[in-house]
């Protein structure tokens, strides 16, 4: 490389680094050339998108519910084919990776804003897959959005907390679990609480709604760990997780 193409690149990044700044403070880390921009979170081979992909090979649309600054949609949609339709709650959520794929050229995914507590998904039906991670615990009612995912698609990724058996205090429309309160970062959900269920009830939600193959194909239990938002910051993890895959 030249000196003028290296002086050329190197003010590119130092133009790039300045939009991204401007445009924070970012959640997802985006790398770009030799370069990485952005936040912490890193969803390069996320294993979520993975099992996605091998559980549901055939799958050419999909509905991602809560797609935050559209890291794991970039990653879905390297599948020839694919279209990805990613929806997320947040204006500045979606802005981001709205000029995010501008950056990347990425033609083949559509980002709409819309709130996942409220919002009719059966005017975005049917899809061969819904992607649902790292929501549904965000929300107050989740078994009202798995009665929507199941009208318009008979598969269904999920990833989801849960909590255990022995901490389940209420019992709302016959699902165990508990509520907790939320945060007013861009990770977090939309109410100022939300309800997590355990693991049978969530899988007793999926079946009520006609999902009868339930696939469990990892549960773990994350370590809770900070990372950085701008000046601020939050934790992540520390409650036992589930990725499932669930079919009619």
């Amino acid at each position: 490389m030249s000196i003028a193409s290296a002086v050329t690149r190197k003010i590119s990044e130092f133009k790039l680094a300045r939009e991204f700044a401007a445009r924070g403070p970012w959640c997802t880390r985006f790398d770009i050339g030799d370069r990485s921009y952005g936040g912490e979170l890193d969803y390069r081979g996320d294993k979520r998108v993975k099992y996605a992909l091998s559980e549901f090979p055939d799958a050419r649309t999909i509905l991602e519910l809560g797609s935050l600054e559209g890291g794991q949609s970039f990653q879905l949609a390297r599948t020839p084919g694919m279209k990805v339709l990613a929806i997320e709650g947040r204006a500045d959520n979606l802005h981001r990776a709205q000029w995010v794929q501008k950056i990347l050229g990425v033609d083949n995914i559509t980002f709409v804003q819309g709130n996942l507590e409220t919002i009719e998904l059966e005017q975005y039906g049917p899809v061969d897959l819904v992607f649902c991670s790292g929501l549904l615990y965000h929300l107050p009612r989740p078994w009202e959005l798995i009665e929507q995912i199941a009208s318009i698609t008979g598969n269904l990724f999920l990833s989801t907390h849960y909590v255990e058996d022995a901490k389940a205090t209420e019992e709302v429309n016959g699902y165990r679990g508990d509520y907790y309160s939320e945060q007013t970062d861009p990770l977090s959900g939309m109410s100022a609480r939300s309800f997590l269920l355990t693991l049978d009830s969530l899988q007793q939600a999926l079946r009520d709604n006609g999902f009868s193959a339930i696939e469990i194909l990892e549960t773990f239990h994350p370590p809770s760990r900070g990372i950085k938002i701008g000046s601020g910051g939050r934790s992540i993890g520390g409650r036992p997780q589930v990725h499932m895959a669930a079919r009619k």
